[in-house]
């Protein structure tokens, strides 16, 4: 297998019928097909709004420089679409509340 912890993230997902290619590991969970690429991450952070409706004590949010922004929905798209090839995903936090984007809401 390519590394330690790639080998132990398949053993946890219980992954079954796991191959290698030149470029990627083919394997199955459950009845579903995955792949995913060896020389790219696995997961990404992306921050879609650095503003957040809440005032911990103990967070920094208060102390961030750049002003409060959103990112706009075509980067968003474009982030999205680039790593969908390689099978990665996304976690859309970090320091601001994604749900508060007013352009997304529904």
């Amino acid at each position: 297998m390519v590394n330690r912890q790639l080998d132990q993230l398949l053993r946890e997902l219980d992954a079954q019928e796991i191959r290698e290619t030149e470029d990627r590991i083919h394997f199955k969970i459950g009845k579903r097909q995955k792949e995913i690429c060896k020389e790219f991450p696995l997961i990404f952070h992306v921050e879609v709004s650095s503003h957040c409706n809440l005032s911990c004590l103990g967070c920094p949010q208060k102390d961030l420089t750049p002003l409060r922004q959103f990112m706009e929905p075509e980067l968003f798209r474009k982030i999205v679409d680039e790593i969908s090839d390689y099978g990665s995903r996304a976690w859309l936090h970090y320091m601001g509340e994604p749900l508060s984007i007013p352009k997304y809401s529904i």
